[in-house]
């Protein structure tokens, strides 16, 4: 691809799903080690 083009849209879109789905697994870990880190009490979440 020339400097001059733009990307396709259909690899525009793969990209943006791509980073929708890192972005929901993150937000899912980051829910499953607060609720973990509830449930230990404080000796784990020290």
């Amino acid at each position: 691809m020339r400097k001059t083009e733009s990307p396709k849209a259909h690899s525009v879109g793969h990209n943006r799903q791509l980073l929708n789905l890192i972005g929901y697994a993150i937000m899912v870990n980051s829910l499953a080690l607060l609720e973990a880190s509830q449930r230990a009490g404080p000796m784990l979440a020290a």
